[in-house]
């Protein structure tokens, strides 16, 4: 398995080469993300009384200010012209004590090239590697290799290209040498000291949290009950076969490579296509109700309400087979007819039992009659006659 061979900013982290303002041929959402120093935390903050601060110092084209996580604004400007004069205004950043960038994935994409022989240095493939994007940086992965008490980690013929921009090339050429460009899907990240996903606990800054209760101390002396932090099942918080929240992660990672989105817009999305999901489920059970329930109305069970002068209510069930049989006088031949879904009243049930019980009664005294002309008569009887 690769795995990115890491840096200062972390395994995934921020190339130094990004571009710091918007260009002009970039498309939109022209977003740029202010967070607070240490003692000027501006989650603290409602993002109306933000968006008034903004006002006040007479920033223009703002079109949207909403909270991106615990220290984080995100503001977002109607062309890119207005987000570059907010990000060169330099005295608003001393008076407020923000700072203020880019997103990394507006303007940069990721992807990676396979087979590029182990003596190509980095340098080599920015300074020399050529295709219809910019090249800002490229880091090889390392593959993991597990013996049977240590892993180990080893370079591989895999290079992560960062690419100026979201215009990403299909080959890379490097030396004459032309390599496929492909969408990479990284490995999920979960802290072992918090026990959070997306970061690794070289770059923990919480506390500690035991991953056999959830409780800020040390799994190691833990006689508590097993209880994951996210599902709250019983397993350890760090099993990924058994976690559900471990599924929800890997989801959220594609999302952010395929569509090259941040991890904060990754979740939104996913949450969005969850809930596409239960709507479409739940819609596809009321469709189910409704045929059941069309199907059973052309069986034909329909049921009649008959109040009595008491007051009470009883419902009685008449088939289609006695609504839809015709007799006739003189043969009692049976004549189908199209089911008519109606209401009966209370007269016409009355009715509809009394033919009933006269036609089978009728039935009765046919079938004595036939019985008696048909069987034959003992001969020690005719005597009697």
């Amino acid at each position: 398995m690769a795995s990115d061979s890491g840096g200062p900013s972390g395994p995934l982290g921020r190339p130094p080469d990004i571009p710091k303002r918007y260009k002009y041929l970039d498309t939109g959402p022209y977003l740029v993300i202010v967070e607070g120093t240490d003692k000027n935390n501006i989650g603290a903050f409602h993002p109306i009384a933000v968006g008034r601060t903004l006002r006040i110092k007479g920033i223009q084209g703002i079109k949207a200010v909403s909270r991106k996580g615990s220290n984080r604004i995100s503001i977002e400007f109607i062309t890119s012209k207005y987000s570059n004069e907010f990000l060169d205004n330099d005295k608003l950043k001393e008076e407020s004590k923000w700072e203020s960038y880019i997103p990394a994935s507006l303007v940069t994409s990721r992807r990676i090239i396979r087979g590029i022989d182990l003596s190509t240095s980095m340098e080599e493939i920015k300074n020399f590697g050529k295709a219809s994007t910019k090249i800002l940086d490229a880091r090889r992965l390392n593959r993991r290799i597990a013996n049977q008490q240590t892993v180990e980690y080893v370079p591989s013929e895999t290079e992560l290209i960062t690419f100026e921009g979201k215009n990403i090339p299909n080959t890379v050429s490097i030396n004459y040498y032309e390599s496929r460009v492909k969408v990479y899907v990284g490995p999920v990240l979960q802290c072992f000291n918090c026990l959070r996903y997306g970061h690794s606990s070289k770059q923990c800054r919480s506390h500690i949290r035991c991953s056999r209760c959830g409780e800020e101390h040390e799994a190691t002396n833990c006689q508590k009950d097993i209880k994951c932090i996210f599902c709250k099942l019983e397993h350890l918080a760090t099993d990924r076969k058994q976690c559900a929240e471990f599924e929800r992660q890997k989801q959220i990672k594609e999302i952010m490579c395929y569509e090259n989105l941040s991890y904060y817009e990754a979740s939104k999305r996913e949450q969005q296509k969850k809930n596409a999901t239960i709507d479409q489920k739940q819609l596809h059970h009321s469709k189910r109700k409704k045929t059941e329930y069309r199907d059973q109305k052309e069986t034909g069970i329909l049921t009649t309400d008959i109040k009595l002068q008491q007051g009470s209510t009883y419902r009685m069930s008449v088939s289609t087979t006695m609504q839809n049989l015709h007799y006739t006088n003189s043969k009692h031949k049976r004549v189908s007819k199209k089911p008519k879904h109606t209401t009966l009243t209370t007269e016409q049930i009355d009715k509809v039992i009394d033919e009933t019980q006269s036609i089978e009664f009728e039935k009765i005294d046919d079938k004595t009659n036939e019985n008696m002309a048909t069987s034959p008569i003992p001969s020690e009887d005719w005597s009697t006659f």
